[in-house]
């Protein structure tokens, strides 16, 4: 891999005027709204602040045609965001606020991490190494309990079976069908009673979506409810998921070893 680069914070004018000197309009995973929400004038009016800001930050130079230029950390950091190899997505929710998000960009270069804010503020954190993205996957988990006292269990099920379990719980139809799908694929009654109810009524919610151009992509989605972690994962390559009840370590490490897994497919091990 390449120069380490160093991590980088923009408010939302400053962004866009980077992804426009970069020409990727709203073509960074994860940017594509920023803007959207703000009306012509006021998105004007950020656009000005952000170049403004950007100059005397020193990441917006005159260079030597006299002409305004990114400067190279920046232009490298963003570059390498908006063409992965590969990619890891996580997004978790807790209560009724607005989910927290972070896009994780990685080519054989290096990765980029980019998480943007509810207040405006979009952070790039460079990710060096499979370690790297491990713990900042688990840290993005860090609320999930550890459920003391909890009996784990693992169970494997076609994936088709899980569709009609989220839209029974949606609707509020169908609840024993579920009940009855699940036990046949090894459930307990009890156990698919309270996946159902983790499913429809979770305090905490998140997913990991991980995927590498042009294969299948690998998922993990985690339910907290109830004293448990219910976590499904899911391999579009099989037509199976994995379902375990567990605690918080336990999902986490599940989550981190899916990301590192991405990343080795697209970093060689390090000899």
């Amino acid at each position: 891999m390449s120069h380490q680069l160093a991590g980088l914070r923009l408010n939302t004018g400053e962004l866009w005027v980077i992804l426009n000197e970069l020409n990727l309009g709203g073509g960074l995973l994860g940017a594509e709204g920023a803007l959207v929400a703000h009306s012509d004038p006021d998105r004007t009016a950020m656009l000005r602040d952000g170049r403004a800001t950007l100059l005397a930050r020193g990441l917006l130079r005159v260079n030597g045609e006299g002409r305004l230029a990114l400067a190279e950390g920046p232009r490298a950091l963003i570059a390498r965001s908006a063409h992965p190899d590969a990619a890891v997505w996580l997004m978790r929710t807790s209560g009724a606020g607005a989910p927290a998000q972070v896009y994780v960009a990685l080519n054989p270069d290096g990765g980029v991490a980019y998480r943007p804010d509810a207040s405006g503020v979009h952070d790039f954190i460079p990710i060096p190494d499979a370690n790297t993205l491990s713990a900042l996957t688990q840290m993005e988990m860090s609320a999930l309990p550890e459920c003391p006292g909890l009996r784990p269990r693992v169970w494997l099920a076609p994936t088709a079976v899980l569709g009609p379990v989220a839209e029974g719980t949606e609707t509020g139809d169908g609840d024993n069908s579920c009940v009855n799908a699940l036990v046949g694929c090894g459930f307990s009654a009890a156990d698919a009673e309270a996946f159902v109810a983790a499913v429809a009524e979770a305090e905490l919610r998140g997913a990991l979506t991980g995927f590498v151009l042009g294969r299948a992509g690998i998922s993990l989605t985690w339910l907290g409810h109830a004293g448990a972690i219910w976590t499904i994962r899911l391999d579009g390559e099989s037509g199976l998921s994995l379902l375990r009840r567990c605690g918080g370590e336990a999902a986490r490490q599940q989550a981190a070893a899916i990301a590192a897994d991405i990343a080795g497919r697209v970093w060689p091990p390090r000899t």
